[in-house]
């Protein structure tokens, strides 16, 4: 959770226009992951008095920070927590706000730009490799 000893990752949202960086910041802190997933997808947000202030930003707009928002809220899950479906579910939303590039790509291709969230990939893909070989789907096909 955001304001604890987690390291999250702060150049997504450093990234936005300084004009988005308030509203991504409030929704950061005020928003569940589920909600901000539907923001970076449909750029919809229902709660009050986001969907207000939403309305100032185009569509194109809320999915960036939406996006942007998401992948700051991921980095400080302690993926070492989570089971199969829900590490299985970090790595789609990963590959979403990246248009569904190669997530083991990716954690190269951020590793100097975003290096809190390239360590946080690499963990969340050993963990989600661990995972699925300890799956009973997995060793049922052996």
């Amino acid at each position: 959770m955001p304001g604890t000893s987690y390291p999250i990752e702060k150049n997504f949202i450093n990234a936005l226009p300084l004009s988005q960086r308030d509203f991504a910041i409030k929704v950061l802190y005020s928003l569940s992951i589920d909600e901000v997933l539907v923001l970076a997808t449909l750029a919809k947000i229902e709660q009050a008095p986001f969907d207000k202030i939403a309305k100032r930003f185009d569509e194109d707009s809320l999915i960036a920070i939406g996006q942007a928002v998401l992948l700051t809220k991921l980095t400080y899950i302690d993926v070492s927590l989570l089971n199969l479906d829900q590490l299985n579910l970090c790595v789609k939303s990963v590959r979403l706000c990246f248009y569904n590039q190669d997530a083991l790509d990716l954690v190269s291709l951020t590793e100097s730009s975003h290096p809190t969230f390239s360590r946080w990939l690499n963990q969340l893909l050993k963990a989600q490799a661990t995972q699925r070989l300890r799956s009973p789907v997995h060793k049922n096909k052996d």
